[in-house]
């Protein structure tokens, strides 16, 4: 199996959910594994950020989590062709063709920002098995049905098309997600120790939530 290299140009602005995402664009006949790279800035953990950057923050519990596709109309691996680009805007759209996503699905209970978030929402996330081929990003956020959640969210989607506002993403990938535990503390696993664990109510206080 042949491994492709996402390199991922992460900074500050991904408080924000920015992101540039550079693919090789070899053929994609044969299975193949995206694999990324990242780097961050220290921006990333401040909660207080996170939340500006955010158009909602919720707590909610994870009611299903879709099969992985490919970023096509139908969700099935895009066509190689050896046919070159017309424009920059017609490089982008193949390039976004060339992604795997997922879509959680979120039963929101609580509206912390944005009363007008709905009370069922989809997440989407980046990478996943479609078939041979399997797409890993590593700092995504990754979401388990049955999963108690606070979710710092944006509409911004520079990687799927979003036009239509139907999902959301993490703002700030696997940092803008805790997983609330049975006695109140909200988790991040694979921090610095400092960044793991913080008690959900600290962290509502962080954020002007209480």
């Amino acid at each position: 199996m042949r491994k492709l290299y996402i390199t991922m140009l992460l900074a500050a602005i991904f408080v924000v959910g920015a992101a540039t995402v550079i693919i090789n664009t070899k053929s994609i006949d044969e299975p193949m594994t995206y694999v990324t790279s990242s780097s961050w800035g220290d921006e990333i953990l401040n909660n207080s950020l996170l939340a500006d950057g955010s158009e909602s923050i919720i707590l909610g519990h994870v009611i299903k989590v879709n099969p992985a596709i490919w970023n096509t109309i139908d969700g099935k691996k895009p066509i190689s062709t050896s046919k070159m680009p017309a424009s920059k805007e017609e490089f982008e759209e193949k390039e976004k063709e060339r992604r795997i996503y997922a879509d959680a699905i979120i039963k929101v209970d609580k509206k912390i920002k944005n009363e007008s978030t709905p009370s069922e929402i989809v997440v989407r996330t980046l990478g996943g098995n479609v078939g041979d081929d399997f797409m890993l990003v590593e700092d995504e956020a990754k979401f388990e049905v049955g999963e108690k959640v606070l979710l710092f969210l944006t509409k911004e989607d520079p990687f799927t098309d979003n036009s239509a506002g139907t999902h959301y993403r993490v703002t700030g990938w696997k940092f803008g997600k805790f997983s609330i535990t049975n006695d109140n503390q909200a988790l991040r696993p694979n921090l610095p120790e400092s960044h793991k664990k913080i008690s959900l109510e600290e962290l509502l206080n962080s954020i002007g939530a209480q």
